[in-house]
């Protein structure tokens, strides 16, 4: 019998071109707490779930999820699958919920933390999307992408302090980049902080003397 795993990237493999890419294009792969013995139950069901989703039948896809998960509430893919159902079927709150649970059942599966956040993000749950975001970051200190998104996060929340900030961590994280370093020296040009305009504009010509445009903005 087909072991829950490999049950599971069978379907994910199949399936991404689903209801799933509709909202992201965060692919999740298992990483942790699968059954080794599918409940055979469950799976008909889940199965049947499946078939239902790729025909776009979202609202009969989650009544067999369900009762997957009336057997077997431990596999993360179930609740993953349903997400998406309740996604498509406008209906956030549960999809939110189910995602939760997907993310107690793998709390090391980055990606479908990732996908909680975007979900968020569409939804203009600022707070709720930098929360996760902030887990993210914590777990992972030299990720760019989540600094990154914590720094936008700040801009669209119009908190340019914070925003700065994040982008100095980046540049630090990765000095190469000076990118990270000219977006601070513009929120703080934008924020009319002269000092911290200055101390940046001054740290982008110390890196590269031979910009014209730091010099310039110097000088202005």
């Amino acid at each position: 019998m087909l072991n829950w795993f490999y049950f599971i990237l069978f379907v994910l493999a199949f399936n991404l071109g689903g209801c799933s890419s509709t909202s992201t294009n965060v692919q999740i792969q298992p990483q942790s707490k699968v059954s080794e013995s599918p409940n055979p139950e469950a799976l008909k069901y889940f199965m049947e779930g499946q078939l239902y989703i790729n025909q776009g039948k979202y609202a009969m896809a989650s009544v067999e999820l369900q009762n997957a998960l009336l057997i077997d509430k431990n596999v993360s893919t179930i609740h993953l699958s349903l997400a998406d159902c309740y996604w498509m079927l406008k209906k956030p709150d549960l999809s939110i919920f189910h995602m939760r649970n997907a993310i107690e059942i793998e709390s090391e599966n980055q990606n479908i933390k990732e996908l909680l956040a975007k979900r968020f993000f569409a939804l203009k749950q600022l707070n709720e999307a930098e929360n996760v975001y902030l887990q993210l970051s914590m777990e992972n200190p030299d990720s760019i992408k989540y600094i990154l998104s914590l720094a936008e996060l700040a801009r669209l929340q119009n908190n340019l302090e914070e925003a700065i900030s994040y982008y100095q961590k980046a540049h630090n994280v990765n000095p190469q980049e000076l990118s990270y370093l000219e977006t601070a020296a513009d929120l703080a040009l934008q924020l009319r902080n002269e000092s911290l305009t200055i101390a940046l504009t001054q740290k982008l010509i110390l890196l590269n003397p031979s910009n014209l445009n730091y010099i310039n903005k110097m000088i202005n």
